[in-house]
């Protein structure tokens, strides 16, 4: 038996993402099989839309959702404790929190398989769910993409699913608002010509945050640039930066 955690896409290494949705692809297609087992999943109250997406989807594929409050994760407990005793009548763990550590932390002793539905500088589900249905319309010749929104967990997300397939990544946005690290244009009508895919979120606070890409490419001609070596992705922890290198993956087999 194996299994891996879902923290961050820059965890697995291009091969290993690409097998993945393949094998997405091909369980979809058959749908001759369903799981029984129970997801335990810690969701804030107020996150009623991703709740609902993981609830729906656990029950489509055959598993018993059993909601917790998040807040349960932050009294102080170890959380290596909290895994090993999730693993008693759960078989995997869905979190949602600002805070990835929280996530990281539960996954620390490989107890139980631990997926990250959303934290300040980390958003896996969504931009592989993007993936995969780019990869069924292009197949695996990855464009280049441009996302058009200021930073923020989505951007560093893509940013690490670029670092670890090696599409190429551009953000266009005002100076102050790009990821640390991502290759970026201030002159979106440049940007737009070179992209491939045209990638905006959220649209009302993207609108927002840029204020109008068209201005700010005249406000702002610094051209496009790259990071420096060492430099950590905006948004990111030390911590979380560290665990994003490349490096063995974590698999379980028995």
């Amino acid at each position: 038996m194996s299994f891996r955690h879902l923290l961050c896409l820059n965890d697995f290494f291009g091969e290993e993402l690409e097998s993945f949705l393949i094998d997405v692809a091909q369980f979809e297609a058959e749908r001759s099989s369903t799981f029984n087992g129970v997801v335990a999943m810690f969701f804030p109250s107020t996150g009623v839309h991703n709740r609902q997406l993981f609830e729906q989807a656990a029950l489509k594929l055959g598993l018993q959702p059993k909601m917790l409050p998040v807040e349960a994760l932050e009294k102080g407990e170890y959380l290596k404790e909290v895994a090993r005793s999730l693993t008693e009548w759960a078989d995997v763990v869905v979190v949602e929190h600002p805070d990835s550590n929280i996530a990281y932390g539960l996954a620390e002793n490989d107890a139980i398989p631990v997926i990250n539905a959303m934290s300040d500088d980390g958003y896996p589900p969504e931009v592989l769910s993007v993936l995969n249905s780019l990869s069924e319309t292009q197949g695996w010749h990855w464009p280049r993409y441009l996302f058009v929104a200021p930073v923020g967990n989505l951007a560093v997300e893509w940013f690490c699913a670029s670092e670890s397939i090696g599409f190429k990544f551009t953000q266009s946005c005002p100076d102050d608002l790009r990821v640390a690290g991502a290759y970026w244009e201030t002159e979106i009508g440049d940007a737009i010509k070179k992209g491939r895919c045209c990638y905006r979120w959220p649209p009302r606070r993207a609108c927002e945050a840029t204020n109008g890409l068209s201005n700010h490419s005249q406000a702002a001609r610094h051209g496009a640039g790259r990071r420096p070596a060492n430099s950590l992705p905006r948004g990111c922890s030390r911590a979380r930066a560290f665990r994003c290198r490349p490096r063995t993956p974590l698999i379980r087999r028995a």
